[in-house]
């Protein structure tokens, strides 16, 4: 059997793309898999409660102020981004977001009254507002930590559970998240993270 040293040239190539199409499928998998469990969170029922909800983002809330200096320090290694600019273009919009959903929350949760009619006059009438289930929300380079968890906020107060894709390109921001994420949340409320981890650096190294 000849080694990959003693392989020409097409048959190094074809050698590659096997093992790219090799780890993309693990790589789905792995996704698949996520997103089953993410399911089976929801479908359990623990992200239903106003007083989980609530819980989730005063963690959330939380984690935004302790780990300041840890977020500026991977925006500084991701994209330059000045310690002094992070505040305001990534944590202070996620803050409001969390205050704002921890001040409505109550009434946003709440049943609604509906007019009623000749056919419900003998009903209680309401609109009851429930949460749709799974949310994915895609992470961006340029602004990291605020395109990813503004809509988590989003997800947390309306009871969804959500799968998470931070950017790859910003590698430190990614780890951290990934990282604090889990520290901060429920493990079962936590979001799956992918990211640009081993196997997606394998696949980049083969094309």
């Amino acid at each position: 059997m000849k080694s990959i040293f003693q392989l020409d040239k097409p048959a190094v190539s074809r050698l590659c793309l096997q093992f790219q199409r090799l780890f993309v499928v693990l790589k789905l998998s792995m996704e698949r898999q996520a997103v089953q469990r993410a399911k089976e969170a929801f479908l359990s029922g623990r992200t239903r409660p106003l007083e989980f909800r609530l819980q989730q983002l005063h963690a959330l809330q939380r984690m935004i102020t302790e780990k300041e200096a840890e977020i500026s320090t991977a925006l500084k290694q991701d994209i330059n981004r000045s310690q002094y600019d992070t505040p305001l273009l990534e944590l202070i919009g996620i803050e409001n977001e969390i205050k704002l959903a921890l001040e409505k929350l109550a009434v946003w949760a709440a049943p609604r009254p509906v007019e009623r009619n000749l056919l419900t006059i003998s009903d209680e009438v309401y609109i009851q507002p429930e949460p749709l289930g799974l949310v994915l929300i895609i992470g961006a380079w340029n602004y990291p930590w605020a395109v990813t968890l503004q809509p988590l906020v989003g997800a947390i107060a309306a009871g969804n559970a959500a799968v998470v894709k931070p950017s790859e390109l910003s590698e430190h921001s990614s780890l951290l998240l990934r990282a604090l994420l889990p520290r901060y949340l429920d493990k079962v409320r936590t979001p799956e993270l992918f990211q640009k981890g081993f196997i997606m650096s394998l696949v980049t190294t083969f094309r």
